[in-house]
Order: C-alpha cells, then structure tokens, then sequence
C-alpha cells in the first residue's frame, strides 16, 4: 500500500480579514453637516470677494500708473499750470497795449447800437441787459476811463477758451463723405460738439472713467511719434489741423466787427497779426497739454460762478486791483459784477484719480461802483499805501525780535561751546600729564617715601638753629627758676628730718 496522503486539518484560527484602519473620527451629526456646509459656503464667498478686491487693486494700480507716469510715450507733463496760465493772461494785456485804443473817448464816433454789440460779444462774461452809457456811468474810476482796453483783453481772453479749453475735442472733424439723411434731420452741431457733450454724458455717469477716456481720446488723434502709436498718420493729420484752425482763429478775431472798434490804427498790420497768432497759438498748446493729461478741468466765467454778486471772501473771484479793495474792507460786498477779465481755472484728480482741487487762477472781476470818482480813487490809494507801511513796518519789528532772539541764542550757543572746549581741553591736558615719564617717576618717589619710616626729630634749618624767639627764651628762664624752686624745698625737707 502506499504511503496516506496526509492532509493538514484546518486551523483552528481562521484566516483575519484585511486590515481596516480604525476611524478615530465619528461620523458627524446632521447639526455639524449643516454647519460644515455652512462654512465651506462662506469659504466660496470669501474666495470670490478677495478675487474682486484683487482685480479693483489692478485697476487702481494701472489707473495710479496711467496718471502718473503717463501712458505709452506720453511722460506726465512737467507744466507748471497755474504759471502758464498767468503767463498767458499777460500775453493778452501786452498785445492789448500794444494794438487796442486807451481812451473812452475814443469810441464816441459809433452809434449807440454798434457799442452796444460790443458788450453782447462778451455774451458769459460780461452782464446783457445795460445799455452802453449806463455800463459806463456803472464802473469805478479809472476803469471808465480805459474801457477800450479792458475789453478787447476780455475778448481775447473769452476767444481763446472758448475755442481751445471748453472743449477738448475742438479740432475733431467728423466724417467728409455725404451722409445719406434728409437735410432736416441733420443735426448743426459740429462732430467735435457732439464728443463734448458725450463727454459730458460720461461725467455724470462716471468722472473718473470719462477723465480717462477724454485722456486716451486726445492722445490716439495727436499720437506723432513712434512711441505714442503704431501709425501716426491720424496724429499727424491731426497737428497739421490743430496748426491750421489756430491761424484762422486769430485771423478771424482781427476781422470781428466788435473788437475791430477798439483796435487802434496799425500801420503794420502783418506783425500785429502775428502776434496775435503766436498769442493763439501759446493758448493751443497749453490746452493741448491739458487735454492728453488726466484730470477734469473747470472754468469758471460769469454764468458759472456762485452768485452774480461780488464777495470779498469767495476764493474763486477776486476785484480788479484798481478797486484798491483791501482785504479787510467789505466795501464791495453785495454789489453786482459787471464783467469778468478772466475766468477762474481749477482741475480736479489729476496727479492721481482720487487727487484733490488744484486751483491755478481766480476770475477777476469789474465790479459796480459808480460811487468811485477821481477824488475817492486817490484817497483809497492813499489808505491803501498808508496800510502798506504800516503793515512793512509790523513786519520789521517782527523779524528785528526774530533777528534779536536768533543772536541771542547764537551767543549763548558760541559761550556753551567755549565752555565745553575749555573742560575738553583741560581733561585731554589732564591725561597727558598722567601719562607722561615725568609724572610717572614722580609718583613712584611718593610711594617710596610713603613706605620709608619718618625720621624721629626733623632737622632745624640753619637759621632756626642759630635764633631762638622771645617765647622760648621765656619759657627756658621759667624752666630753670621753676627747678631751683623745687632745689630749695628738698634741701629743706632734708634739714627739717
């Protein structure tokens, strides 16, 4: 037989399952579901507000760039505006000076009708409903007296805002080709006056993006270079335009029957008309340059300005000098502004978006005052140079106390630095003595005689020993009677026993 097949018997520990990890976590309660549902929906919220709060910090840091720096190939501007606009109202007076009659007087050869055009010319700048002489009878002295003046400088000064700043889409031309329309329907409003007020339109929707857009606006048409564009085609075109509308406006102003009647007799006519047209074009370019930067520009004539009635503490409008109205005087308060020699110019989120009022010239205004005469013009003058020297002569006492307690402190300051150098100086002395080999021997004989025992009798000087004094004879001669005393009793003691 053969060898039984032997069969193992089964264990008896049976085989274990895979090993499944403990869950030390029990599963959540329905509450606690909730409140991770809660949580992981808050975490959503969370995750989508800081993606907004990131995308608005790109915008404003482009925007602050954009502001800034400029965009491509156009750096901030480096335009010193309340400066420029200074120097251009001056530009108008001298050329005024210049080209434009002095005299009143000199207008009395035309009509009623034909002076009267002259104050509807400044239509928003000067008041409409006065006729000629009562305007006149109106102004102070000496502002009557010069009236051409003053006017044709008001002229020039209302043409150049009007065509270059109050809209900066002046040189705009819309599309050359016949628009297919019935001609009732088409509008008279130029293209550039319909960019106007779509900018308008933005600015109430939203000032910042519409100043933005105004910006990019005016540089795509006058990009001239390659760093401001691709093509500088439109740009070019653009300049040469710009170059050409400014002549006309100067040459078209010489040619306005209103400000013709101030103008006086010109023999040569053709530098008068380039001044003018330099005039112009000064006032271009800075317009220009206030255009393609940032910001949101105000100019205020006299339709725009608070109230018609003149304020001494209105920050925006200030009085003709030749009002000689002093700054604490109320004089003028509450009387009517006729007419306005400039408007008032500010700029608002400029250098940045968010930027605050920047204001680089007040309107200056003519203000009523027919009570004005010669008599009470120089007597104003006289009170105003009587305050002048008072207040020069405050302002010297002021920096002669300023002058007396800054020498005073200077010599108290000098006195306090000698003293310190003396105690330097006598320390740094001090140390080197301490230091020096003469010093050094010296201090070490002391510490030998320190350590030497003294002498039991110190030696008498010569002449010490030589001279005794009155005293001490005295008290030798009352030692030796004083033991011959002594003597004489022990040697009667003795007898005695």
């Amino acid at each position: 037989m053969g060898k039984r097949k032997e069969v193992k018997a089964p264990s008896s520990k049976a085989s274990s399952p895979p090993h499944v990890p403990d869950d030390t976590n029990p599963a959540p309660t329905p509450n606690q579901s909730e409140r991770y549902k809660d949580i992981d929906a808050l975490q959503v919220k969370i995750d989508h507000l800081q993606a907004e709060i990131d995308e608005l910090e790109r915008d404003r840091q482009e925007k602050m760039r954009l502001a800034v720096f400029g965009g491509r190939g156009w750096p901030k501007p480096i335009i010193d505006y309340k400066n420029a606009f200074n120097s251009l109202f001056i530009t108008a007076n001298w050329w005024a000076d210049d080209y434009v009659k002095r005299d009143t007087a000199a207008l009395a050869e035309f009509a009623p009708g034909e002076k009267r055009s002259i104050l509807q010319s400044l239509d928003g700048y000067c008041v409409q409903d006065l006729d000629w002489d009562t305007f006149l009878k109106s102004l102070p002295y000496p502002i009557r007296t010069f009236i051409p003046l003053v006017l044709a400088r008001t002229m020039l000064v209302k043409d150049i805002f009007d065509k270059f700043f109050e809209n900066p889409f002046w040189y705009f031309e819309g599309k050359t080709e016949a628009i297919d329309v019935e001609p009732q329907a088409q509008s008279s409003l130029s293209f550039a006056q319909h960019l106007q007020h779509l900018y308008e339109q933005f600015l109430i929707v939203n000032p910042k993006s519409a100043s933005l857009w105004k910006t990019e606006t005016v540089r795509l048409a006058n990009s001239v270079n390659d760093k401001q564009a691709n093509n500088t085609e439109m740009g070019r075109h653009t300049k040469s335009r710009r170059e050409e509308l400014t002549r006309s406006f100067a040459s078209a102003m010489l040619k306005h029957p209103p400000f013709q009647m101030l103008l006086e007799n010109c023999e040569d006519t053709a530098v008068r008309e380039e001044k003018l047209v330099q005039f112009y074009e000064k006032a271009e370019k800075l317009a220009i340059s206030l255009g393609s930067s940032h910001g949101i520009c105000t100019y205020r004539n006299l339709t725009k300005l608070a109230s018609p009635l003149f304020s001494g503490g209105d920050q925006v409008v200030t009085a003709e000098d030749r009002h000689i109205l002093l700054p604490h005087q109320p004089r003028l308060d509450g009387h009517r502004i006729l007419f306005i020699l400039q408007p008032a110019v500010s700029r608002t989120g400029a250098a940045i978006l968010d930027g605050g009022l920047e204001s680089w010239a007040q309107a200056v205004a003519v203000i009523e005052d027919g009570d004005c005469t010669e008599e009470v013009y120089h007597e104003l003058q006289q009170e105003r140079e009587a305050e002048a020297r008072e207040v020069y002569r405050e302002k010297q006492e002021v920096m002669a106390k300023h002058q007396a307690e800054w020498e005073r402190e200077r010599r108290e300051k000098q006195k306090e630095g000698k003293r310190v150098e003396e105690e330097t100086q006598g320390e740094e002395v001090g140390k080197i003595i301490e230091g020096s080999p003469g010093k050094q021997e010296d201090d070490e004989g002391a510490d030998e005689d320190t350590e030497r025992p003294a002498p039991k009798r110190a030696r008498r000087t010569r002449g010490a020993a030589g001279k005794k004094s009155g005293q001490q004879v005295k008290e030798e001669k009352g030692e030796e009677e004083t033991k011959k005393i002594r003597g004489r009793r022990a040697t009667r003691g003795k007898t005695t026993k």
